[in-house]
């Protein structure tokens, strides 16, 4: 179990609004609550990052994702419901009322259950997934180190999680729930 005072602080910051830098499955990552839409601006302004694009949303269960995704037919549910061996992004459609700066110019959502525990255990905490996007400069590198986000972000990031990144870690598979194409 992740320590509670860090769990607790970082729950602070996400529901007063705040980014919260922190390591993932794979890299560091920027982090905000969906609903604070200038903390998204925010991290898009950081990252230098077009709007477009759209980000992912995380959740420690399928449940929190809810409010983001359409209803898929069962046969689709029932396959991305069960993959969780690979850490995968999968590429869903959207509720009409997602807000674009989540989207991009995509009816689509793209959306992760997480398998990291201090991540999970947040989510859990806030009864919320979480906007999650890598830790960098958009086309630069990504951060690996608190070292490196403060380096790369030396103000906007509101609180930074020390943890550790495994090595050489690629980011998640993205795969479109619908058609099984694969996107990364």
């Amino acid at each position: 179990m992740p320590a509670t005072y860090e769990l607790n602080l970082a729950e602070q910051v996400l529901q007063a609004g705040g980014i919260v830098a922190m390591p993932t499955e794979s890299v560091y990552g920027l982090h905000c609550l969906p609903h604070h839409l200038n903390a998204i601006k925010k991290i898009l302004q950081l990252k230098q990052r077009s709007e477009d694009k759209g980000l992912i949303l995380i959740a420690s269960c399928w449940a929190q994702l809810d409010e983001y995704i359409a209803p898929l037919p069962d046969r689709v549910k029932e396959k991305v419901e069960s993959a969780c061996a690979v850490p995968t992004t999968w590429i869903i459609p959207a509720r009409q009322q997602v807000s674009p700066l989540i989207t991009g110019e995509f009816n689509t959502v793209a959306v992760r259950i997480t398998t990291h525990l201090f991540i999970s255990c947040l989510c859990d905490l806030l009864n919320s997934p979480l906007i999650s996007t890598s830790a960098n400069i958009s086309g630069q590198a990504v951060a690996r180190s608190a070292a490196e986000i403060k380096a790369i972000f030396p103000e906007g990031i509101d609180l930074i999680i020390e943890g550790e990144v495994p090595p050489a870690n690629q980011p998640s598979q993205i795969l479109d729930a619908m058609t099984g194409e694969r996107w990364r």
